[in-house]
Formats: C-alpha cells, sequence, structure tokens
C-alpha cells in the first residue's frame, strides 16, 4: 500500500533512486513536479551541518513566527491533530516517510497559513523574508503562459502573478493562493 511503501522509503533509498535514473529528457525541456523534491531538504541539512526540521526551525519557522508548525509534534500539536480522511470517508494516515518529510511532512494551524502567506506580502529584508520573494520569482515556463517559481506556480495577470501552491497527504489537501504585484 501507498502508505506503507512511502514510510519506508529512506533518504539513502533517494540517492539509490537517483544514482541509477536517467532523465528522459533535458531538464530544461519541461517542467514535472515530483515529491522526489525531498532529496532538495536533505541536501541543505546536510550543507548546513544539520538535520532538516531544526534547520527549517531556525531558519524559517522561528523567524516567521509559525509557532504551530512543525514536523515533530509537540504533546499539545498531537492532541489538536485532526484525521484526515479519504474520498470515501475512510480515516487515512498520517504522512511518515522519512525521505519525503521536506516535501510534505510539515503540519501547520490555519493561523500559521495565514501568517505564512502574510510574511510574502512583508517588506521585511530578513533572510527569511529574501528568500520568500525569490521563491515566487518565475524559473521557467510551464505551461502556456504559466511559470514555475520555487515550488510556486505562477500565472501572468494584469498587475502581476496570480501565485498558488497546492499540496496534498494521505488525507489532507491545502493549497495557498494570492495575487503579488509586479515590482
Amino acid at each position: 500500500d501507498e502508505a506503507a511503501n512511502t514510510a519506508r522509503f529512506t533518504p539513502k533509498n533517494m540517492y539509490d533512486f537517483l544514482g541509477g535514473y536517467q532523465l528522459p529528457r533535458d531538464p530544461r525541456e519541461s517542467y514535472e513536479y515530483s515529491n522526489i523534491l525531498g532529496i532538495l531538504g536533505e541536501g541543505l541539512a546536510r550543507r548546513a551541518g544539520m538535520q532538516y526540521e531544526p534547520l527549517l526551525r531556525e531558519r524559517i519557522l522561528d523567524p516567521l513566527g509559525l509557532k504551530d508548525t512543525a514536523i515533530t509534534l509537540t504533546p499539545d500539536m498531537k492532541r489538536r491533530r485532526v484525521t484526515g480522511h479519504g474520498e470515501y470517508g475512510d480515516p487515512e494516515p498520517y504522512w511518515s516517510g522519512p525521505a519525503f518529510l521536506p516535501a510534505g511532512g510539515l503540519n501547520s494551524t490555519v493561523n500559521d497559513m495565514l501568517r505564512f502567506a502574510q510574511a510574502n506580502f512583508s517588506a521585511d529584508n530578513t533572510p527569511p523574508h529574501a528568500a520568500l520573494r525569490y521563491a515566487l520569482l518565475p524559473q521557467r515556463p510551464m505551461v502556456g503562459r504559466e511559470y514555475i517559481g520555487l515550488a510556486w506556480g505562477l500565472i501572468p495577470e494584469s498587475r502581476g502573478y496570480s501565485t498558488v501552491t497546492i499540496g496534498g497527504t494521505f488525507g489532507f489537501f491545502a493549497v495557498v493562493r494570492f495575487d503579488l504585484p509586479t515590482h
């Protein structure tokens, strides 16, 4: 089953997979999403000489005031955590694949998600705010007039971009979308 396979897939499995993977085309040719982007979190953590979650907490979550966002939940967070359900109403397991935690292992509250969205509008010049702004810059064409930023879809509008990211794990689905003016 998919949940069990995801839970067993380790960073070593990811490196083994990538070591033998042959790209079907030039990466600049077209965009395709993959949860294998978890390797990015693993690489950033290795580069910093830290585990991924403490690095995320130190560089992004704490500076942005996201106190109710984490991979490893406190007892209070566990108490408040809701159960996700599948399309037929059955409870779904929580996301737990160690190799994919950077791609979908964060748990958050609506209030923290709103703080995160608001931080994208901030004029602050702190490193996390600068990184958020950089992530929203068009990196590659996607489909038609759409572009991809760093995990953000960017749809050109008359006065800027409509910006969206969509994520889902077993029993959960989230969308963050907002409009940003072009400066």
